[in-house]
């Protein structure tokens, strides 16, 4: 309809793997109308994308971030598929934005529609769908032709009482990698990197664990989604470490993660399965993902902790100079901070031996403007 009244069509994507899979789905269905734009391309390629676009003929243009830059004559809908991912936000080099945010302006500006799609939306999407500022749609089937897929949290320190281990694996793990194995089901176990203990000696204690079943161990969500072959079966050793107390978007990745674990063992030749195993079990994001609690208490926890999306976060980082340069630096900072009128704030943060950052929490209001105004004057 949008291509009938002779408007465009923005369609974002977060990478440029999506990108191309994006761009296999619509070519056969639109041909001549859809065309791409984004890094990987040459320069003589997306020159002749900008020139296309000007013209003002009715397209669908697929792009990363940078196609919202576009010399836009007669946009008439924006698509952001998986508005979650985090790519979609660009801290180097400047300019410094947010492509789904930035998005939002540019559907204002063209009077233009705007869907935000994701199986696991950010929360600022949700909050926003939670009070009636944005509609929601939610799709009552699957969006692929691909097998469902299982989900089980496991409580890892009651097996542990129940002495239903064996080494860092639950008996509930092993018996489900074994019978796969017998079926000729292919399975996997995915550990976080920063689960704990780092080096090999996990390795160790996990080969003796798992004994004769043959199984792959990744330790990288993104060698799981290249694989040509997909497991039906994953099982995830400690889940907390997925956690990160330095990110207080840490429970939203958590469920991004096993969102896109749960797709890979979808992909996977028979029904697939996804066992967490986790020493937080009564933590709200895998009390969510159970279906024991409901998304509203996590961003209850949000809200008294005066995150976002109940405000806005501005964080600094100060990278170089000795310890006793950055403790000086810091302090300096903090003053800075609380005469500009940012008293809620965390920080100094050492990130590193020669960095720390400030996270600074600001109203969601008018004034906001002013006080960041205030942090760049006294900063700089």
């Amino acid at each position: 309809q949008t291509l009938q009244q002779g408007k465009s069509i923005l369609i974002l994507t977060p990478d440029i793997p999506s990108c191309r899979k994006m761009e296999k789905l619509f070519s056969p269905l639109f041909g001549t109308f859809v065309i791409t734009y984004h890094s990987g391309q040459t320069t003589a390629k997306r020159r002749e994308a900008t020139k296309a676009v000007l013209q003002g003929t009715p397209l669908i243009i697929i792009g990363l971030r940078s196609a919202l830059f576009l010399p836009f004559r007669n946009l008439g809908m924006i698509i952001v598929d998986q508005e979650h991912d985090h790519l979609y936000k660009q801290t180097e080099p400047t300019p410094r934005y947010h492509g789904r945010d930035t998005a939002l302006i540019l559907a204002q500006i063209h009077k233009a529609g705007i869907v935000l799609g994701s199986a696991t939306p950010s929360f600022e999407s949700l909050h926003n769908a939670l009070t009636g500022k944005y509609s929601e749609v939610n799709l009552n089937g699957a969006a692929t032709e691909l097998p469902p897929a299982s989900l089980r949290i496991i409580d890892f320190n009651k097996e542990l009482r129940n002495a239903s281990t064996k080494g860092p694996i639950t008996n509930i793990a092993l018996v489900a990698l074994r019978e796969s194995a017998e079926k000729g089901i292919k399975g996997a176990i995915f550990r976080p990197k920063w689960a704990f203990p780092q080096g090999d000696e996990w390795r160790e204690e996990l080969s003796i664990a798992l004994g004769n079943i043959n199984t792959d161990i990744y330790t990288d969500l993104s060698e799981l989604e290249a694989l040509k072959t997909k497991p039906s079966l994953i099982v995830v050793l400690q889940g907390e470490a997925l956690l990160s107390p330095k990110n207080f978007r840490a429970d939203e990745k958590v469920l991004h993660q096993i969102s896109k674990l749960v797709n890979i063992a979808r992909g996977g030749k028979t029904e697939g399965r996804v066992i967490v195993q986790t020493s937080l079990f009564r933590h709200n994001v895998f009390r969510l993902l159970a279906g024991r609690c409901r998304i509203e208490s996590i961003l209850d926890e949000r809200r008294e902790a005066n995150l976002p999306p109940f405000s806005r976060m501005v964080q600094i980082t100060v990278k170089g100079g000795s310890a006793q340069e950055l403790a000086t630096k810091g302090e300096a900072i903090a003053e800075c901070l609380k005469r500009a009128g940012a008293e809620d704030f965390d920080g100094p943060i050492p990130t590193s031996d020669d960095a720390m950052i400030f996270q600074i929490r600001l109203p969601k209001e008018k004034r906001v403007q002013t006080i960041k105004q205030r942090i760049a004057a006294s900063l700089y």
